[in-house]
């Protein structure tokens, strides 16, 4: 038997219920007017009543949340045959800061390519002597620290991981229309920026050096690898601090089948931890 789902009026009745599990079931039922909410919520935000005042807040950032979650999710998986590589890089830090007070990606980032559109001219050499001049430094990609490529810490700090910058390279290239013809490749295990037309690479780990490439045998990665990567990174970091929700998302994203059972406990199956428990006490 199906059950109907309650009016999005009836539920929204019940939201100042003191009940916290119940509270949570009406928040969950309130995600099927996802479309509906919007300006139902703007109104309720304006009410004389405080806990709706509240809690309209609370769902619309749980609206705000899932749809970023969708857009990475969509992106990452390659679902968008059209994508920006600076939306994915700060959908990543909403995904990870979702409540904290952090560094604004969006703001920060705007302010670099406006830097950069009023002074600079169209070409790899003045774009990296603006990002040079800008003191950003990257570090190798040995590394898990969240703060190293997510993108509101490392535009305010203006340091972060190689792969990053090298993403960081692509998305102004992309969001300004340089028409830049660069890509991302790598080559025992570091990255780089490429640029066909004039067979050089730019070593960002090297002080942002150009000069030719006098390798072979490096592997190009897509703009979609390239994300890909640094979400692995941040996985990994999910797992050792004990991040669930970023583990349970990126798990999602990044695995094929969605299959987490070989991850350790409280993450993969609990049959898993009782044969580790099973083995430690032969």
């Amino acid at each position: 038997m199906i059950q109907k789902i309650p009016s999005v009026e009836t539920l929204l009745k019940l939201l100042d219920d003191e009940d916290n599990v119940a509270r949570a079931a009406i928040l969950q039922l309130l995600m099927h007017y996802s479309s509906e909410l919007p300006e139902i919520l703007r109104q309720l935000q304006e009410c004389d009543n405080a806990i709706l005042r509240k809690r309209s807040h609370q769902i619309q950032s749980l609206i705000t949340f899932r749809q970023r979650r969708l857009n990475l999710h969509n992106i990452l998986k390659n679902h968008c045959r059209t994508f920006s590589i600076s939306k994915a890089l700060i959908e990543m830090h909403f995904m990870w800061y979702e409540k904290e007070k952090n560094a604004d990606p969006v703001e920060l980032y705007l302010d670099l390519l406006n830097d950069y559109s009023s002074n600079n001219a169209d070409s790899l050499q003045n774009l990296v002597a603006f990002l040079k001049e800008k003191n950003f430094t990257a570090l190798p990609d040995n590394t898990i620290a969240a703060e190293l490529y997510m993108a509101g810490d490392v535009l305010k700090n203006l340091a972060g991981i190689n792969s990053f910058m090298c993403a960081l390279v692509l998305a102004i290239n992309e969001d300004l229309k340089l028409g830049l013809e660069i890509e991302v490749i790598n080559f025992e295990h570091k990255f780089y920026i490429y640029e066909r037309s004039s067979d050089t690479i730019v070593d960002i780990l090297q002080h942002w050096q150009i000069r030719k490439k006098n390798f072979s045998g490096e592997k190009h990665f897509s703009s979609n690898q390239l994300l890909k990567f640094i979400g692995s990174l941040c996985f990994c970091n999910a797992i050792q601090t004990d991040a669930f929700r970023c583990v349970l998302i990126l798990g999602e994203i990044l695995s094929e089948n969605h299959d987490l059972s070989a991850l350790p406990y409280p993450y993969g199956s609990s049959d898993r931890k009782l044969n580790q428990q099973d083995k430690t006490a032969e």
